[in-house]
């Protein structure tokens, strides 16, 4: 993603209700990786966390909304700490 040599796709970490998993995890990459600029502001818009999962599929529907995927995408939701990769097939 970072890269630009994969396709573009909403990436969302989907912690439990009232969880602490993504934001911990969030804030460890601010308070290293940006502030010893291994990435940019920037990057941090890559992803989005919420603990709210009907939030997620906001997320997710609003992105191909807007981007017309086509072709097959990728669609990664991640919850907790496991990463879970769904395929979604265009309709020909």
């Amino acid at each position: 993603m970072q890269t630009g040599k994969s396709q573009l796709m909403p990436l969302v970490l989907v912690d439990r209700p009232g969880g602490t998993f993504w934001k911990t995890w969030d804030k460890h990459v601010r308070e290293h990786l940006l502030r010893d600029q291994l990435i940019t502001p920037d990057d941090l818009n890559l992803y989005q966390i919420t603990d709210d999962t009907d939030q997620a599929v906001k997320i997710i529907t609003r992105f191909y909304r807007n981007f017309h995927s086509t072709g097959s995408s990728g669609i990664f939701l991640s919850c907790g700490s496991s990463m879970r990769r769904r395929k979604r097939r265009s309709r020909r």
